[in-house]
């Protein structure tokens, strides 16, 4: 490491820590102890001395340092003057927001460090006078603040007191901090490390400003104030836009995240690279990419299976520069491998005659694949496993069935699950037998710049064998891009499954209401926030919706994602973007629904009180027979008698006694009941 960590003082108070990273520093081989050092030394400092900036300064993983006219640096925004001693653009912003519209307590005059601060303007205990223009750095405020002394940081729109320690007057500065950043002023060019400094201004708002501007409301003022704090937030389960990341993202960030990510992807895109550049070394006929080596295998491995964040991040880095995000990969990878003295030799062949989309599919590929494999299809299998047990538990429990909502022939409890058991097993089944397909056939799918290279090699049947090997099937007929239609049957099969649970939760949900269900309460859970009784079936509720948003995802995808302009547009790859969200919010609903399932019992005295009171629901077996043994209009004699009526069993009873129909058949009926007017539905039950 070309630089050294400047002093720090005591725990941060002699200054600002300047790293530069050299090439070497940021490759695998030079992570480990550089890195735990770094960031030992920098959280231990500012846990004991900032607990409440421990988040504001936070390094990132890596601790790089390069700052670039983009206005971004390689290091966590809120780090970047902590961490490099400079201030980019980016993180000039941070501070403007973190300080605009804040008081700060008096503290003795700032000392001179890098980057530079000015303070004009008045302060109350009269330890900064107006107008001197004395300039010091954040981390001098910080060292004279009096932090180190218990001081509390308060928010109040901006800071508040408890800057009274060390040195501190007690006093308040009556001016308004405003923070804003000045054009970029230096640049250094050190080797490959490019470091760029922007110096940023603290001063205090004139009477002349203050003429200039209308005075806000309060609630304005108070807007602004949440607008500004608000700006400052990273991501977290109460930041989050969606949902999925936010509020549901403790039930996914142990799934879905690694895999449909933005981290995901590269580490997918990574992945097939190289592999890629190692079935090349297994072709004969590419003799400048010879056979490697085991330690060359060795590396490449680590490469693809260790491929991660800090890695991606480094990639989005680059991608930064590149404004290309799968070039981006390309050049990351050569940068590890370049260590490498024989893969150094074939850096050229990484991404050798692909189009960005050759990467693309067979990553998107291998991304639904293992979602499917290891997440969407076992929960699927869960879902039904448990209807399955229902059905079987719940086979001979006799139930009014109901359609049109109005009492019909009765079924079994059991029987209603094993419907669907069976029909979401039939959309498992389908989407287990739906494979993900790939392609690595060049700019327009012709082998065109593979053939020009090397015409002696069958390329069509390398590509064949190489997309088969990644566990993907191969499709031979693609221009740019893999047409797509395999998503659109995966999409619309998940569609479907999702369809019939939603018809499965809308049941549930009225046999609740029914009372055939009760659920299971659980401690501490509120219903209602104002009605103490209520036990709500919020579990197949949120599951519903949640399958709702996520068909009208998939949706969109199967109808969009099939039709391309010509050999290749873009609006497939914006889409593909979004190709987790419908299957975060099935697992969502999947677990909702699971839940739900665990809470239920089945309460058969309510279910009997139904029974017991529908026995005009007989009047289907009976004029059936009647029909059987030829008595006249049947079907007109019961409905006479039963619609909209109230029948019992007595009044049943004499109806069939004055059938004239043969004794036994006569006795059989008599001896019916609701209860046990279920036909075969308890073995349809046991038999799912």
């Amino acid at each position: 490491m070309q630089g050294a960590v400047a002093e720090l003082g005591s725990s941060l108070y002699g200054g600002i820590a300047t790293w530069q990273d050299t090439a070497a520093d940021r490759l695998p081989s030079a992570r480990t102890s550089k890195k735990t050092s770094r960031r030992g030394f920098l959280s231990s400092a500012i846990s004991h001395r900032y607990p409440l900036f421990a988040d504001l300064f936070r390094p990132c993983g890596r601790g790089q340092t390069e700052v670039r006219q983009s206005g971004r640096c390689s290091v966590s925004p809120h780090a970047c003057f902590l961490v490099s001693g400079q201030v980019c653009r980016g993180c000039a912003d941070h501070l403007r927001r973190m300080f605009a519209n804040s008081v700060l307590a008096s503290s003795p005059p700032l000392s001179s460090l890098s980057p530079s601060i000015s303070h004009s303007g008045g302060c109350a205990s009269g330890n900064v006078k107006g107008g001197e223009g004395v300039s010091g750095t954040l981390s001098s405020f910080l060292q004279h603040g009096g932090l180190q002394d218990g001081g509390v940081l308060r928010r109040r729109g901006g800071w508040s007191q408890g800057f009274g320690g060390r040195g501190g007057g007690g006093g308040v500065c009556t001016p308004a901090i405003d923070v804003t950043a000045a054009a970029l002023t230096s640049s250094e060019d050190d080797g490959d490390n490019r470091r760029t400094s922007t110096t940023v201004t603290i001063r205090s708002a004139t009477r002349e400003d203050e003429e200039e501007e209308e005075t806000p409301s309060a609630s304005a003022a108070a807007a602004t104030t949440a607008l500004d704090r608000d700006l400052g937030l990273g991501l977290t389960e109460l930041t989050a836009i969606s949902p999925v990341d936010g509020r549901y993202g403790d039930k996914l960030k142990k799934s879905l995240r690694a895999i449909f990510s933005e981290y995901g992807l590269i580490r997918y895109r990574a992945l097939v690279e190289v592999r890629w550049l190692q079935k090349l070394s297994e072709i004969q006929g590419v003799s400048e990419v010879p056979p490697l080596s085991e330690s060359a295998q060795r590396l490449l491995e680590e490469i693809a299976s260790g491929f991660g964040l800090e890695d991606a991040a480094r990639v989005k880095e680059v991608e930064r520069i590149t404004n290309h995000d799968v070039k981006a990969v390309e050049y990351v990878l050569k940068t590890l491998l370049g260590t490498d003295p024989e893969l150094s030799r074939v850096l050229e062949f990484v991404h050798f005659a692909c189009t960005s989309e050759d990467i693309n599919n067979l990553a998107h590929g291998l991304m639904l694949k293992e979602a499917l494999e290891k997440q969407l299809l076992p929960a699927m299998d869960g879902i039904i496993s448990a209807l399955r047990r229902l059905a079987h538990l719940h086979a001979d429990k006799p139930m009014l069935s109901r359609t049109h909502g109005q009492p019909a022939s009765p079924t079994t409890v059991g029987k209603e699950m094993a419907i669907f058991c069976y029909r979401l097993a039939r959309q498992r089944e389908a989407l287990g037998k739906t494979r993900p397909m790939g392609k690595i056939a060049g700019a327009v799918g012709n082998y065109n710049a593979h053939m020009v290279a090397y015409p002696d090699v069958d390329w069509q049947a390398v590509a064949e064998s190489f997309v088969t090997s990644l566990g993907l099937d191969f499709n031979p007929y693609t221009t740019q891009i893999e047409p797509h239609d395999y998503l659109a049957e995966v999409f619309d099969c998940i569609t479907r499954f999702n369809n019939i649970l939603i018809g499965f939760d809308r049941d549930v949900w009225g046999y609740i209401s029914l009372g055939y269900f009760k659920q299971k309460t659980v401690a501490g859970e509120v219903g209602s926030s104002t009605m103490p009784h209520k036990v709500n079936p919020i579990d197949f509720e949120n599951s519903e919706g949640n399958l709702g948003i996520a068909n009208s995802l998939f949706n969109h995808l199967s109808g969009k994602l099939p039709i391309s302009r010509w050999q290749r547009d873009l609006t497939d790859s914006t889409v593909l973007r979004n190709l987790g969200v419908g299957i975060a919010h099935s697992m969502i609903a999947y677990q909702s629904t699971m839940r739900g399932i665990s809470k239920l019992e089945v309460d058969q005295q309510r279910i009997n009180e139904d029974l017991d009171g529908s026995w005009e629901v007989l009047g289907e077996p009976i004029q059936t027979v009647m029909r059987k043994y030829g008595v006249e209009k049947p079907y007109e004699k019961l409905k006479e008698f039963t619609r909209g009526k109230s029948v019992s069993q007595q009044s049943l009873r004499e109806f069939i006694d004055g059938l004239e129909i043969p004794p036994e058949p006569k006795q059989r009926l008599k001896e019916l009941t609701p209860h046990t007017y279920i036909g075969n539905a308890a073995q349809q039950a046991h038999n799912v």
